[in-house]
């Protein structure tokens, strides 16, 4: 079973999450994040005969092969590495904050998938796929959102395995689409293509996340970024799936659903918590979302 692990390497009481799904018998995706001043390895092990797919939203990480061999992947990148001979172990470093995806899929399950668009796997064809093949290129603009919406949409726990293997067979698509135009349909989208505005986004992101208790207006979010209120609202959607205030409700939510598992916070005080002025809102929405008030969802 191909697998990544993840050890510190300093005493650093900052974060890194790794979420991971197993989809098919031989598909998985992993979804790794870690906080600002990070430093930590990631053990992977390609078996033979499988894809690894690492597509980085943000931050910057070295693949070792080896004590030698290493290969640098830095923000809005896509590598590939795929042995039919031989397992691929490897060592990812990381120092400070990443946003990465990994799919892993087997080269027989990817084939099912092609059948008659089998030429598309370019890599895969005659001779080829008795070789190795190692590959690094920029992310198309409609693979790095898939990739965004896979790192920040928030679901709950019973939808979340159908989003995610939806969004897998979403990044093959995107990954191995060949435009007769040569090229890619969100390239027309200036939010995406205009690399500047994508990071004021996820800039404004950060600002209602950490101010989630009181968060700033549209208005003067734009003023903060240097956005246009229409650039920043059309952006945003184009970028999470979501409204700047849909987004951050979302994520309350799930904030919510943590703090009680915590054990730690009766329903009113996650509510006030969150920058709820009256809980009964948070009980409202809370049922919304998740089919089940925050009282009974304790108690089961």
């Amino acid at each position: 079973m191909n697998n990544i692990t993840i050890s510190h390497t300093d005493k650093s009481t900052r974060k890194v999450s790794h979420h991971f799904f197993v989809l098919e018998n031989e598909m998985s995706l992993h979804k790794i994040q870690s906080e600002e001043g990070v430093e930590c390895e990631l053990m992977s092990n390609v078996d033979k005969g499988i894809i690894q797919l690492s597509m980085c939203s943000e931050g910057e990480m070295k693949f070792w092969f080896g004590p030698s061999y290493s290969i640098e992947l830095t923000s809005n990148q896509v590598m590939t590495l795929y042995n039919p001979a031989m397992d691929l172990p490897h060592r990812i470093d990381v120092k400070g904050s990443i946003n990465l995806v990994v799919l892993f899929i087997s080269v027989t399950q990817l084939h099912q998938l092609f059948v008659k668009e089998s030429e598309e796997l370019h890599f895969l064809q005659g001779e080829s796929a008795l070789q190795k093949f190692y590959a690094k290129d920029e992310m198309k603009a409609s693979l790095g959102m898939c990739v965004n919406q896979i790192l920040t949409t928030q679901l709950s726990p019973q939808s979340e395995k159908l989003f995610m293997k939806g969004k897998a067979f979403e990044i093959l698509s995107h990954y191995f689409h060949k435009s007769d135009a040569g090229g890619d349909m969100y390239e027309s989208c200036p939010f995406l293509k205009n690399y500047d505005n994508v990071k004021k986004i996820k800039e404004a992101k950060e600002i209602i996340l950490d101010r989630m208790t009181d968060p700033p207006t549209i208005k003067v979010l734009s003023e903060e970024v240097e956005m246009s209120e229409y650039q920043l609202k059309l952006g945003f959607k184009n970028i999470y799936g979501a409204t700047i205030y849909g987004y951050l409700n979302n994520y309350k939510l799930n904030q919510g659903m943590a703090m009680l598992d915590s054990g730690e916070y009766k329903v009113k005080d996650a509510a006030y918590a969150l920058g709820y002025v009256n809980p009964s809102h948070f009980i409202a929405a809370f049922k919304k979302k998740f089919g089940v008030t925050p009282k009974k969802y304790l108690m089961q």
